[in-house]
């Protein structure tokens, strides 16, 4: 669950959960944002992810890009880097819930027992 003024410091998900993440987006709209390095002048791009939508994450994205949501605490405006809403587009901030799917390795071979 994320409030508003709650965001997500950019990361990546690392190979543990390789090779996808999936993220179902609940209650509010918000705009994830990606970046190709952590470098304020990375290559970027967003996308608005609607209430009740899947976002998948592979491939080159999952394994190059990080990604994050900004803290703001009344609404985001979309930046012409948007890949699916036009600039300058308004999202609400509200409560949001995010459900996070991922696989995780198996990292112990050794069997332990008690």
């Amino acid at each position: 669950e994320y409030l508003p003024g709650q965001g997500i410091e950019f990361h990546q998900d690392g190979p543990v959960y390789f090779p996808t993440a999936a993220v179902i987006s609940l209650a509010s709209d918000v705009v994830m944002e990606f970046r190709r390095g952590l470098e304020v002048d990375a290559n970027r791009r967003s996308l608005v992810l609607r209430r009740g939508s899947l976002l998948l994450l592979s491939g080159d994205v999952y394994l190059y890009w990080f990604h994050g949501i900004q803290p703001e605490l009344e609404k985001f405006t979309v930046a012409d880097h948007c890949l699916n809403a036009p600039t300058g587009t308004q999202v609400i901030r509200e409560r949001r819930v995010s459900l996070t799917f991922r696989r995780v390795r198996k990292t112990l071979k050794t069997k332990i027992r008690l």
